[in-house]
C-alpha cells in the first residue's frame, strides 16, 4: 500500500477508523496504520478531527503514550501511521482474567497517570479514555492510544463536548456543560475502578441509562467487592468519581501521589486539601541527611560557638575583665565591711549579684572610644557586685521572684546595701536607720572614714574635706564631701552621710555622674507597636475562625500552651528567692503562673492562627515541629532541623561579628551587651534562662511566621511576602536591639537569615536558632574554670554540644560519618 507498506492483518475497528498491522518496507519496522472509513471522508468535520489526531498527538513523546508518526493519502484513502504495540488492550485483559492483583494494578495506575499527565501538560484532553484505548505491550508497559477525540481544551465547545463513549464520560460531558482536565480524571477513576475490582463502575444498555447513572448513582464500594484493597486507593478513586468536578483531584499527578507508595503530603497539597497533622508528622520521616552535610553543619555550629566562648570581641563586659571572685567571696567581703562600720545585727536574709554600670561604660567609651581592653584596670569598675541584707525576709514582687538591687524596694530601716567592684573595692554603702531608735552623738569617726577610703582602693592621704553639701537618700544628721584624685588622676568626690555617729551612706561621684536624659519615643518603637497590634489582631480573628471551622490541631496546640505555661513556673522554682513564708510563696507562684498564662495565651493565639495555614500552604515548615510536639524526637527529620537551627545560630553570630567589626573600624563605640547577671555563676540560673527563653523565643518565632503568613495573604505573592518580611522583621530587630549605629544592616541580614531558615528548615529550626542566640547572649560562656561562670559555662557547652551530637546522629540515620572502605583507600 502507498508503495511503502505491506499490510499484514486487521488489529481493530472503531467508529473513527480501522487499524491494521503493517511493515514499513522503507524503514524496515513494524507500524500500525489507521484508515478513516471511506464513508466519513466526505464529512469535513471528520476529516479535520482525523488530521487533528496526528497534529496534537505527535507533539507528545512519552513512554506511556503511543507515538504518532505521520499522515498520508493514497489510493483515495486517508491514513495515519503510528507506533505498533505488541500486546493487548486493557479491556481484553480484564475480560480474560478479571481484576488485577493490587500491586500490578497500582503499577498500571501509576503508568496510566504518567501518560495522561503528559497529554495534559501539552494542553491536550483525551476525552475517550477507556480500557479499550489502553494497551499493555509485551513488557507490561502501559500505552495510551486512540487520540481521535483528543484536542486542546480551548478548542472543544458546543456539541463536540458530548463526543465520547457514554460508559466512560463525566457527568458534565454528558450534559454538554464543559470538558476539562477533571473530566479526564473522572474517566481515569472509572478505568482504575475496573482495573482494581474487575467490574465496571456503571453498567447499562443505553446511552441515556448511562447518563442517568453517571449523574445520580454511586458505584458499589470497592471494599465490599475486594476485601484486601488499600483504603488509600479507595479514597482517591472516590475523589476521582465525584459528581462535582471541583471536588475531584485537580491534576492526574495528584492521583498518582495519593496511590500507595506515593507522597501523601504532596498528594494532599495537589488535591487542594489541608494535610492532617498526622500526615505532616509522617512526611519526610525517612529522608536522612548525608554525613558530609551533617559534618558541615556541625562544623559551622562549632565555629559560632567558638566565637561566643573563646574568640569573641566586645559582645559582653565579662569578656574583658578577670571575674575570678566568686559571689560567696564578695558576700563575705561585704559582711566584713558592714561589721567594721558598726552594723552587727545578724541579718534574717541576704542576697547578692553581679551587675554592670552603663553610666561608667558610656563615660569610658567617650574617653577611650570603642577600645574595651583596659576595663580590667578601669576605676571605678563598670562591673559591680551588690550585696543586700535585711532584718526581714527579702520578698521580691517580680514574676520570677528574683531578688534584684531594687526589688524588694530598698530604704527600709534595718537593711544594708554594699556595692563592690569586681575586684572587691568598695563603691557605695547604704544603711538606712530609724532616727527614733538611733543612739549616739552626731558626727564622723575618722577611723571609719579612712577605712572607707582604703576599702575603695584610694589613698586616704590624697583626699581632704571640701565645701559643699549633698542630699543623701535617707535621713542623716551629718553629711560631708571629700575631694581627691582616683588612681588615674581623675578628680572624684567621696560623699558621706552619718546618723548617730555611724556611717549611713557612702558613695563616689565623678565625671560619669550626669543627668540621665529622658528616653524619647523613637519611630522604630511606634513601628514595633503597630506591627504587634496588627499581627495580634489578625491572629485573634484567624484563630477564632480556625477553631470554628475545626481546622486546628488541638493536640499540638495544647502541648505548646502547656509547655509555655509550665516553663515560667519551672524558672520560678529554679531561680526564685523563696522565703519560708507560705503567703510569699503563694504570691510568687501566682505571679509566675500569671506570666506563663499570658505567654500561653499569646503563643496559643498565634499558633492557632498560622498552624492550619502552614499545613495548607507551607507544610514543610511544620514537619519537624509536628514530629517533635507529638513525641517523635528520634529520626532524621528532627535531627536535621536541630542541626539547621544550630547552623543558623552560627550564621547569626558571624553576622553580628562582621557588623560589629565594621562599627569598630568606623570608631563607633558600641557598649558591651547586657547579660543575665542574676544567673552568672549559677548552673541553676543558667537552666532558668533556658526555661525563660523558650516561651519568649517561641513567641518571637510564631510572631515572625504570622507576619509572613499575613503578607502572603495580602500580596498573594511569595516573593513580595518574603521581601516584606525581611524589611519588617529587620526594622523590628533593629528597634528592639538598641543598636542604632549600623544596626539596620544587622537587622536586615538577620531577618533574611531567619526567613531562609523558616522556609528551608522549618519552625523547629528557627526556634532552635533563636533560643541558642538568646541563651548565649544572656549567659556569656568561657572555658576558663577559674572564672565565676566557668563551671556553669562548661555545663552549658556540654549540654548544647551533646544535644547537637545527638542531633547529628539522628540526622544521618545512624550511618558512619566516614566510610571505612573510603578511609582504607585514603590510607
Amino acid at each position: 500500500f502507498a508503495g511503502r507498506y505491506r499490510i499484514d492483518h486487521l488489529l481493530g475497528r472503531g467508529g473513527m477508523g480501522v487499524v491494521y498491522r503493517a511493515e514499513d518496507q522503507t524503514l524496515g519496522q513494524t507500524v500500525a496504520l489507521k484508515f478513516l472509513p471511506a464513508k466519513l471522508q466526505t464529512e469535513q468535520r471528520r476529516v479535520d478531527r482525523f488530521l487533528g489526531e496526528v497534529r496534537h498527538a505527535r507533539e507528545i513523546a512519552h513512554s506511556n503514550v503511543c507515538r504518532m508518526y505521520d499522515i498520508g493519502e493514497a489510493e483515495g484513502r486517508l491514513f495515519l501511521s503510528m507506533e505498533y504495540i505488541d500486546g493487548e488492550d486493557l479491556s481484553t485483559l480484564l475480560r480474560r482474567i478479571g481484576r488485577l492483583p493490587q500491586e500490578k494494578a497500582t503499577d498500571i495506575a501509576r503508568q496510566l497517570c504518567s501518560g495522561l499527565e503528559a497529554l495534559h501538560e501539552n494542553g491536550m484532553l483525551h476525552r475517550d479514555l477507556k480500557p479499550a484505548n489502553v494497551m499493555l505491550d509485551g513488557r507490561g508497559r502501559v500505552r495510551i492510544t486512540d487520540f481521535g477525540l483528543a484536542g486542546l481544551a480551548a478548542d472543544i465547545s458546543g456539541a463536540d463536548i458530548r463526543s465520547g463513549t457514554p460508559q466512560y464520560m463525566s457527568p458534565e460531558q454528558l450534559e454538554g456543560r464543559e470538558v476539562s482536565v477533571r473530566s479526564d480524571v473522572y474517566a481515569l477513576g472509572l478505568v482504575l475502578y475496573e482495573v482494581f475490582t474487575g467490574k465496571p463502575a456503571f453498567e447499562a444498555d443505553t446511552a441515556e441509562e448511562f447518563r442517568r447513572k453517571h449523574l445520580e448513582d454511586q458505584p458499589v464500594a470497592m471494599g465490599s467487592m475486594v476485601s484486601e484493597i488499600d483504603p488509600a486507593i479507595e479514597r482517591i478513586l472516590e475523589r476521582c468519581l465525584e459528581k462535582d468536578p471541583q471536588r475531584r483531584p485537580p491534576t492526574v499527578s495528584a492521583v498518582a501521589l495519593a496511590l500507595p507508595g506515593g507522597d501523601p503530603l504532596a498528594a494532599a497539597l495537589a488535591l487542594g486539601d489541608t494535610p492532617s497533622p498526622e500526615l505532616v508528622a509522617r512526611a519526610g520521616g525517612g529522608v536522612r541527611l548525608r554525613p558530609l552535610w551533617g559534618l558541615l553543619l556541625m562544623m559551622l555550629f562549632l565555629s559560632g560557638l567558638w566565637i561566643e566562648s573563646v574568640g569573641k570581641g566586645a559582645r559582653s563586659l565579662v569578656d574583658h575583665v578577670n571575674l575570678d571572685r566568686a559571689p560567696a567571696a564578695q558576700d563575705e567581703r561585704a559582711r566584713t565591711l558592714i561589721a567594721e562600720l558598726g552594723y552587727t545585727t545578724p541579718p534574717t536574709d541576704s542576697h547578692g549579684s553581679y551587675e554592670s554600670r552603663r553610666d561608667i561604660l558610656r563615660w569610658i567609651s567617650e574617653e577611650s572610644g570603642p577600645d574595651w581592653t583596659r576595663l580590667e584596670e578601669a576605676w571605678p569598675s563598670p562591673l559591680i557586685y551588690w550585696y543586700r541584707q535585711d532584718t526581714v525576709w527579702l520578698e521580691p514582687q517580680n514574676p520570677g521572684q528574683v531578688v534584684t538591687r531594687t526589688d524588694p524596694p530598698t530604704g527600709s530601716p534595718g537593711s544594708v546595701e554594699v556595692v563592690l567592684s569586681h575586684r572587691g573595692e568598695l563603691q557605695s554603702f547604704r544603711a538606712p536607720a530609724d532616727p527614733a531608735a538611733t543612739r549616739g552623738e552626731p558626727g564622723f569617726d575618722p577611723a571609719q572614714i579612712e577605712r572607707l577610703i582604703t576599702a575603695a582602693g584610694l589613698d586616704p592621704q590624697a583626699f581632704a574635706f571640701g565645701e559643699g553639701t549633698w542630699t543623701p537618700q535617707d535621713f542623716a544628721d551629718r553629711t560631708r564631701i571629700l575631694r581627691g584624685p582616683d588612681p588615674s588622676g581623675t578628680p572624684v568626690e567621696l560623699r558621706l552621710a552619718s546618723l548617730g555617729g555611724r556611717i549611713s551612706e557612702f558613695t563616689i561621684a565623678g565625671p560619669w555622674d550626669r543627668p540621665i536624659k529622658p528616653a524619647r519615643n523613637r519611630p522604630g518603637d511606634a513601628f514595633v507597636l503597630v506591627v504587634l497590634l496588627v499581627v495580634l489582631g489578625f491572629a485573634s480573628l484567624m484563630s477564632f475562625r480556625n477553631l470554628r471551622e475545626g481546622r486546628v490541631d488541638p493536640r499540638s496546640a495544647a502541648r505548646v500552651a502547656a509547655t509555655v505555661l509550665a516553663l515560667p513556673i519551672l524558672s520560678w522554682i529554679i531561680r526564685g528567692h523563696h522565703p519560708p513564708l507560705a503567703q510569699t510563696t503563694l504570691t510568687g507562684f501566682l505571679l509566675a503562673f500569671s506570666e506563663g498564662a499570658l505567654f500561653a495565651i499569646f503563643c496559643l493565639a498565634l499558633y492557632l492562627a498560622v498552624e492550619p495555614v502552614l499545613r495548607r500552604v507551607w507544610p514543610q515548615m511544620l514537619i519537624s515541629w509536628t514530629r517533635a510536639t507529638t513525641g517523635g524526637f528520634n529520626g532524621p527529620t528532627v535531627g536535621t532541623a536541630l542541626l539547621a537551627g544550630a547552623a543558623g545560630f552560627a550564621l547569626a553570630v558571624w553576622i553580628n561579628q562582621f557588623t560589629g567589626s565594621i562599627r569598630v573600624l568606623t570608631s563607633r563605640a558600641v557598649l558591651p551587651a547586657e547579660i543575665e547577671w542574676m544567673a552568672l555563676g549559677s548552673t541553676g540560673g543558667m537552666l532558668g534562662i533556658l526555661s525563660d527563653q523558650f516561651p519568649l523565643q517561641l513567641f518571637a518565632a510564631l510572631l515572625f511566621t504570622t507576619v509572613l503568613v499575613l503578607l502572603r495573604i495580602m500580596t498573594r505573592s511569595r516573593v513580595a511576602a518574603s521581601v516584606g518580611f525581611v524589611v519588617i522583621i529587620g526594622i523590628i530587630m533593629t528597634a528592639t536591639s538598641g543598636a542604632r549605629e549600623s544596626g539596620l544592616t544587622t537587622g536586615l541580614l538577620t531577618a533574611a537569615l531567619w526567613l531562609t531558615l523558616l522556609l528551608r528548615a522549618g519552625l523547629l529550626a528557627l526556634v532552635t536558632a533563636k533560643i541558642l542566640i538568646a541563651v548565649f547572649l544572656l549567659f556569656p560562656v568561657t572555658t576558663d574554670l577559674t572564672q565565676v561562670h566557668g563551671r556553669a559555662s562548661v555545663f552549658l557547652l556540654t549540654l548544647v554540644v551533646g544535644l547537637m551530637i545527638w542531633a547529628l546522629y539522628q540526622a544521618i540515620g545512624g550511618r558512619q560519618l566516614i566510610d571505612e572502605r573510603r578511609a582504607e583507600t585514603l590510607d
